[in-house]
């Protein structure tokens, strides 16, 4: 995927037919399902900003609708700075808890790049901005998200697949038996209705339930969050391995 100007794709998707904008966001490597409702919220957020003074160039360089490979993690907008990384999520409604979560979810993802991120969520229906700081979401100001878009020392030609490397999300409970222990993973969309329709089948008593998957797909943190959610409810729970223990099993036998 390549960063772009967002106003510019909004003007493609005014001033091009269905055929040349779908040749257009196909240049950058944009999802070709990239829905009108989703380009009418950064529509709206670019009106506001430029109300408060822009100029074109302030809205370069950005990803948009970019998926973290193997997870299936998207942020609507992201820019990489050598100061900081910016980070706005676009809903056409929502609620503060929700919104909260999913900027500790983006939060954890990009807390791996070592620099600075400012994680914004911006309400169309409202026309509210929503920041997280220090963990808790507060009401944010666009005169605050402009300042940043400005002061940012932009990073051009990232190449962000390499920015993002899935080894660092795909927690395995068995290598690293501590950051399980401290809820330190996030399952992803797919995990979690897998999750929740496991879940149901088995308080249903069926016999087995069947869980496939190509490696690296999170079969085993999927396996172990639901047995460590039973425990939590008092349930007991047994998890039999093929092969001999390893140290990992051992610390989760342990804890």
């Amino acid at each position: 995927m390549n960063a772009m100007n967002i106003v510019s794709l909004v003007n493609a998707k005014q001033d091009l037919s269905d055929f040349n904008f779908q040749r257009y966001i196909r240049n950058f490597g944009l999802n070709p399902k990239l829905r009108a409702s989703e380009l009418a919220d950064i529509a709206i957020l670019i009106e506001k900003l430029q109300a408060l003074g822009t100029e074109t160039k302030h809205f370069n360089e950005f990803f948009v609708g970019y998926s973290i490979q193997q997870i299936s993690k998207e942020f609507d907008l992201l820019r990489f700075g050598s100061n900081f990384i910016l980070n706005i999520e676009l809903k056409l409604e929502s609620t503060e808890e929700r919104i909260k979560s999913q900027l500790v979810q983006n939060a954890h993802y990009l807390r791996f790049l070592n620099v600075p991120v400012y994680n914004f969520t911006f309400v169309t229906n409202c026309r509210s901005l929503y920041k997280l700081e220090d963990g808790e979401l507060v009401e944010a100001q666009m005169e605050e998200l402009l300042s940043l878009m400005k002061s940012q020392d932009i990073l051009y030609d990232v190449d962000i697949d390499d920015i993002f490397d899935p080894v660092n999300y795909l927690v395995s409970p068995i290598d690293k038996p501590s950051s399980f222990m401290n809820n330190e993973y996030f399952l992803t969309a797919q995990q979690t209705t897998f999750k929740i329709d496991m879940m149901s089948k088995i308080t249903q008593f069926h016999e087995w339930i069947a869980l496939e998957g190509g490696p690296g797909t999170g079969k085993t943190l999927l396996t172990y969050d639901i047995a460590k959610e039973y425990m939590a409810q008092g349930l007991s729970v047994t998890i039999v391995h093929c092969r001999p223990l390893d140290d990992g099993q051992r610390i989760l036998n342990e804890q």
